[in-house]
């Protein structure tokens, strides 16, 4: 609209004041002027616009969204108010508007390059990574070298998943601008996700050289020293942290897994308590302290913190899951193998098991006639615990075919009801179902009254075993297996901590010299069988200990060998679980943070009759365990180790 031209000789000039004084930061001077000049022309566009601009400086943003609405009605030709616009919505909290806004700017003016970045800002906040990043793109090809550009579309893309791409554009932000703290910080949470430990760390100095009080990056580095299993250094660091914004609720949360870590399981509730009074709606918190109490055997309590968690975030993973572990470890059966399912999704990233053409059998469908897949998962010991379900499996009319590890496939080769076993990752014959053992609980309905075969379910191959009683010749003395450690799990690195705390010295075991017995090593696998051979070459003042374990190919010849001995003393691996699986007596020494299936303070087990189990009584003192064990051991004799 042209204003008359007897106005417009007195406009002109007054704008042009106004406008003077605008670009100056004279705010209020420039807002009078604006308001004489529409006074004198209410419709003219540019002062209706550049009087919202004020009003978006001084946040007034439904101010600023009306005068420039107004501006708009006025022009809708320009791109500058379309542009402010999407400013003053934004302000005002309606994201989608403000993209809509940008987008009539840059339809008006295609390289409009401020549109551009700040759309990337819009989408960013919609969680609309891939238009996000398309957006800051397309301003990065007006404007190379804006660090900030490259930093926003390296958090898109880390939010994408796309670690390295995201790497790469942190890289390009720095070269432009060395001293951008936050592209230091944020390259090295990428370096993180990569699992690129070091790295990470190195990124998180540097952008605590620039910025020592940057307490976000003291955080960071104590997530790498964690992970890099620094514990001590990782608790100063985030204590650091903490000292510069103690109302830092992340930073609280992990200070408690950094406890957790250090075994001072109630230091880490208190810090997880103190991070849900800063931000109750926190629900990694809840679940961390879930499991915080699970390590100190209180699953009832733990499944309270689950149910918080769930309560805000239904479909959290770690949640449901964590709350299978609780119910299961509390001795909820029914409830727990439920919510046991949701460990495809926290080990596979999955809904469920891996693909495979033919449905998934969980129990519903008849198998009368049909052919189903039982496939193992998870430790040995898992698949030793789980195989007693083929004999039920077959009982409903099923030819069953079992795919396992090849450690275990002469052992479960006889197996009760098993038509033929096939080696992990060998071609697969035709089937109509599939079910993943220790998905059979569910399937079956199972509680603790009703677990099958607790006596025992798998047998030895009977020569086997009288080849192993020759070889241990014409010893009166009770014949006695030990294993102390558990091995490691490289599919799991997750499960480091629990491998710690499961294994023992093998000094330790030296203490069973006071008893006297024919021993035997059952343990196989290095790092375990290379530590013990050196003890022996450098003073082992334990028993005398025979270690065939070269001789045992695989758990065919390690069940033969558990039938030839009296009784078996284990950590919690696989040779506990075959040694119940075959009926034997078996000693488990346990851990106090107990595997969920041991359960709580039971000196007994549902699964395996012939099991005894030692606890600790508080975390990591294996000397009680040790010598309540060689207590036993002299007060028992053969006929009745159980």
């Amino acid at each position: 609209m042209t204003e008359p031209a007897t106005d417009q000789a007195t406009v002109q000039p007054l704008l042009n004041q106004a406008v003077d004084l605008h670009v100056r930061g004279n705010l209020d001077a420039a807002k009078s002027l604006y308001l004489q000049l529409l006074a004198l022309a209410p419709q003219h566009p540019d002062a209706l616009h550049l009087l919202g601009v004020i009003a978006t400086q001084k946040q007034e943003h439904q101010a600023a969204a009306d005068l420039i609405g107004r501006a708009i009605a006025l022009r809708s030709d320009k791109p500058a108010y379309h542009y402010n616009h999407a400013i003053a919505m934004t302000g005002l909290g309606l994201l989608d508007a403000a993209l809509a806004s940008y987008d009539q700017a840059i339809a008006i003016k295609p390289d409009y390059a401020e549109a551009w970045c700040n759309r990337g800002t819009v989408l960013q906040k919609l969680k609309r990574w891939e238009e996000c990043v398309a957006s800051l793109d397309r301003f990065i090809s007006y404007s190379p070298n804006n660090a900030n550009a490259h930093f926003c579309k390296g958090d898109a893309l880390r939010e994408l998943g796309q670690f390295e791409a995201a790497l790469a554009s942190y890289d390009k932000a720095l070269a432009i601008d060395p001293a951008h703290s936050s592209a230091w910080l944020h390259r090295g949470n990428a370096q993180l996700d990569l699992k690129q430990f070091e790295a990470a760390l190195a990124s998180l100095e540097r952008a605590l050289a620039i910025r020592p009080d940057y307490a976000e990056a003291h955080l960071s580095k104590a997530v790498a020293l964690q992970a890099l299993r620094r514990l001590d250094a990782a608790l100063v660091s985030v204590d650091r942290a903490l000292r510069l914004n103690p109302e830092f609720a992340h930073a609280h949360n992990n200070k408690g897994l950094t406890l957790h870590e250090l075994l001072q399981s109630n230091a880490a509730i208190e810090s997880f308590d103190t991070a849900l009074k800063i931000n109750p709606d926190f629900v990694e918190a809840y679940v961390n302290r879930g499991v915080s109490r699970v390590r100190l055997r209180q699953p009832l309590e733990a499944v309270v913190d689950f149910e918080k968690a769930l309560a805000r975030r239904p479909d959290f993973p770690g949640a449901q899951w964590n709350m299978a572990l609780a119910l299961l470890q509390g001795g909820d059966f029914l409830g727990g193998w439920e919510k046991f399912e949701w460990r495809w999704k926290i080990l596979h990233s999955n809904s469920e098991p891996r693909p495979l053409p033919a449905p998934l059998w969980l129990g519903a469908q008849p198998l009368s006639g049909k052919t189903i897949l039982l496939h193992a998962e998870q430790g040995l010991g898992d698949n030793i615990q789980f195989c007693r379900y083929v004999p039920l499996v077959a009982r409903l009319g099923a030819k069953v075919i079992l795919e396992v590890p090849e450690p275990l496939i002469a052992l479960l080769r006889d197996i009760e009801g098993v038509s033929a076993v096939v080696e992990q990752g060998w071609p697969l014959p035709r089937f109509d179902y599939h079910c993943p053992m220790m998905s059979l609980p569910l399937a079956f309905k199972m509680t603790q009254e009703t677990i099958p075969f607790a006596g025992s379910y798998l047998r030895a191959d009977a020569s086997k075993v009288a080849h192993w009683r020759g070889r241990l010749g014409q010893d009166q003395r009770r014949r006695v297996g030990l294993v102390w450690h558990g091995g490691f799990r490289p599919d799991r690195p997750d499960l480091a901590g629990v491998n710690e705390r499961r294994n023992i010295p093998v000094q330790m075991m030296a203490a069973f010299k006071a008893v006297d017995c024919c021993y035997v090593s059952l343990q196989k696998g290095d790092p375990a069988e290379a530590q013990f051979r050196q003890l022996q070459q450098t003073g082992w003042n334990g028993p005398q200990l025979l270690n065939p374990v070269d001789e045992l190919k695989d758990f065919s010849d390690t069940a033969a060998l558990i039938c030839a001995l009296d009784l078996v003393i284990s950590v919690d691996t696989a040779v506990a679980h075959l040694a119940g699986a075959l009926g034997k007596p078996v000693w488990l020494l346990n851990r106090f943070d107990s595997c969920w299936r041991w359960m709580v303070n039971r000196q007994d087990s549902p699964w395996y009759q012939s099991m005894r189990i030692f606890n600790q009584s508080t975390l990591g003192d294996w000397d009680g365990v040790i010598r309540d064990a060689v207590a036993a051991l002299e007060l028992n004799n053969i006929s009745n180790f159980r």
